[in-house]
C-alpha cells in the first residue's frame, strides 16, 4: 500500500493536557490525506492515557522510554514517516484548518520547490493574538536566514519533502533552542522555498515566558548555531553573519512576559555580557522592566502593528477554539 500524502510529527513531553487541541488541530486537516506521528519523548504524566483514548487509525504513537529531547523526537517521527512530505508541528502550537493543503498547492504551483513556510500569528496561552509575522521571501530566504530565523511558525510551520529532510541528516541533537533555526537554514540553503502569504500557525508565547533553562540553553548553544550557520554562508560565498543584537532582543521578550522582575532586569547584563545587546540599550531595558515595564510593554506593542489582512484570516479560524474541554475534547465558540 502507498502511504500517505503528508507525514506529520509531533514531539511531546508531559504536555498530555494540550493534546486532545492538538489532535483536532493536526486531524482536523482540511482536503489531505495525513498520517499523524506523536512521538512521546518520555513522559511521565497521563500521555500515554490520553493518546489511547483517540481512536482515530491516523494516529500512530511513538515512544522513548527516557526523555532524548525535541531533536531525536523529530527525527524519530521522521525516520518512521512514510508520506511524501514531511510537516513537524510543537504540541502547544495549533495550525489553520487548510494550513498543509495550502503548502501542497504552493509546491505544486512552484517549480523545483521541495519546502513551504506560510506567515504565522503570535497568541497567547488563550489563543488571543498579539502580532503576526509574514512569510518569508523565497528569493532571499537563503541569505536572510544567516542573519536571523525569517521562517515563521518556529517548529511547527514547515512542510518539506520528507527525503531531503533525511538527506540533510535531519534535526542536529546536539541543539534544541535552535534546532529548528538550524534545520530551516538547511533547507533553505538545498533548494527553493514555496510560501503561502496567510498566517497558518498560531504559534504560542506562554504566559511564563522563556524559562531559566530556556535562557541557558539559548545562550549555551549559541555559539554552535553561528558556527553552522557561518558554515553555510561559506560554502555558498555570501558575506552574511547573525544578527546578535537581534536575537538579543528576542530572548528579551520572550522573557519579559514572565513578570519575573529580578530576572528581567538582570537579563539585559547577561545579553551585554554575551555580545546580543550594546551597553547603553543594557542599561536602558534593565531600568524600563524594574521600574516601568508597561511603557516597555507599549513600545514593543507599537513595533508589531497587526496586519489587516493576516488578522482577518487568523481571526476566521482561532476564533473557533474553546479551550474548555469536554470528555477530552475541545468545544468551539466564539472568542468573546
Amino acid at each position: 500500500m502507498s502511504g500517505p500524502e503528508v507525514s506529520v510529527v509531533v514531539p511531546t513531553h508531559d504536555r498530555a493536557d494540550l493534546l486532545p487541541r492538538l489532535l483536532r488541530s493536526v486531524l482536523g486537516q482540511q482536503d489531505v490525506d495525513l498520517e499523524l506521528l506523536v512521538v512521546d519523548d518520555g513522559s511521565r504524566d497521563h500521555t500515554a492515557q490520553v493518546l489511547s483514548r483517540c481512536t482515530d487509525p491516523r494516529l500512530r504513537v511513538l515512544r522513548h522510554e527516557q526523555a532524548r529531547g525535541v531533536s531525536h523526537a523529530r527525527n524519530t517521527g521522521t525516520g518512521a514517516a512514510r508520506g511524501r512530505w514531511v510537516a513537524w508541528c510543537d504540541d502547544d502550537d495549533v495550525w489553520a484548518p487548510a494550513k498543509l493543503r495550502l503548502q501542497l498547492d504552493a509546491l505544486a504551483a512552484a517549480p523545483g520547490a521541495l519546502w513551504s513556510n506560510g506567515g504565522s500569528v503570535y497568541v497567547d496561552s488563550q489563543l488571543r493574538l498579539s502580532r503576526v509575522r509574514r512569510c518569508p521571501s523565497p528569493a532571499t530566504v537563503a541569505k536572510d536566514i544567516l542573519r536571523l530565523n525569517a521562517v515563521t511558525g518556529g517548529g511547527s510551520g514547515v512542510l518539506a519533502d520528507r527525503e531531503l529532510a533525511q538527506a540533510l541528516g535531519g534535526f542536529d541533537t546536539d541543539l534544541s533552542m535552535y534546532a529548528d533555526w538550524d534545520m530551516w537554514a538547511r533547507l533553505a540553503h538545498a533548494a527553493p522555498l514555496a510560501v503561502v502569504d496567510l498566517p497558518l500557525v498560531g504559534y504560542v508565547e506562554h504566559a511564563g515566558g522563556m524559562s531559566q533553562r530556556g535562557l541557558h540553553l539559548a545562550l549555551e548553544e549559541l555559539d554552535a548555531l553561528e558556527r553552522a550557520l557561518e558554515g553555510l554562508a561559506q560554502r555558498s560565498g555570501l558575506d552574511q553573519r547573525l544578527d546578535r543584537h537581534a536575537l538579543g532582543h528576542w530572548m528579551l521578550r520572550q522573557q519579559f512576559s514572565s513578570g519575573r522582575r529580578t530576572d528581567n532586569v538582570v537579563l539585559p547584563y547577561r545579553l551585554l555580557q554575551q555580545g546580543l545587546l550594546s551597553g547603553p540599550r543594557a542599561v536602558a531595558y534593565s531600568l524600563l522592566t524594574g521600574l516601568t515595564p508597561a511603557l516597555l510593554a507599549r513600545r514593543w506593542a507599537g513595533h508589531w502593528r497587526l496586519d489587516e489582512d493576516y488578522l482577518r484570516y487568523a481571526s476566521g479560524w482561532l476564533d473557533g477554539w474553546d479551550l474548555r474541554t469536554v470528555a477530552g475534547e475541545p468545544r468551539v465558540r466564539r472568542a468573546a
